[in-house]
């Protein structure tokens, strides 16, 4: 039997409108993630230069926590799109099992 719009399966349509969706937001979300980075680097990069040469012993030991951070936040932008892609698989195997 199928539903009112002429899917074969009943609220597909709408679920994959919502799954749509989210994935939209997840992607804007990882690239408002990724804009960060880049612009938290910039602002380090510009600190870190500023103060070259002021503290010699001391800006290898900053640069090393510098470059940590950026790791970190880069695995946090990774994690992101590795959810995406995840959601991504789930909708097309949602539309597969459906009959779609």
């Amino acid at each position: 039997m199928a539903d009112a719009d002429g899917s074969p399966v009943a609220g597909a349509k709408e679920r994959i409108q919502r799954m749509l969706g989210r994935h939209a937001e997840l992607t804007e979300e990882v690239l408002r993630l990724e804009s960060l980075v880049e612009k938290q680097g910039r602002e380090l990069e510009a600190m870190n230069n500023s103060r070259m040469g002021m503290y010699d012993d001391e800006y290898g030991a900053e640069e090393a926590v510098t470059q940590r951070i950026l790791d970190d936040e880069d695995e946090q932008v990774k994690s992101l799109e590795d959810k995406i892609k995840e959601m991504q698989e789930q909708v097309i195997l949602g539309i597969l099992l459906d009959g779609g």
